[in-house]
């Protein structure tokens, strides 16, 4: 059977939004002191384009952070 998302076939494969978290834990972290410095110049007011530059970390790395932050803020 396949399944369609958007004209799209994956087969047999379909993720749920538990499976994709479970894929997520896996991933790899940066350190708590690299998370801990990316904050920190966040909070100071760079712009993420520069504190990518600073820390050398990604782009998307970053705003992950940035929106795993939110959530813990807003528990």
């Amino acid at each position: 059977m396949c399944k369609h998302y958007e004209n799209k076939c994956y087969g047999s494969l379909h993720l749920t939004i538990q499976d994709r978290s479970s894929i997520l834990i896996g991933m790899n972290r940066h350190p708590l002191t690299q998370r801990t410095r990316i904050i920190a110049a966040l909070v100071e007011g760079n712009s993420i384009r520069s504190l990518c530059r600073m820390t050398g970390a990604a782009k998307g790395t970053v705003l992950t952070l940035l929106a795993d932050l939110g959530h813990a803020c807003a528990v």
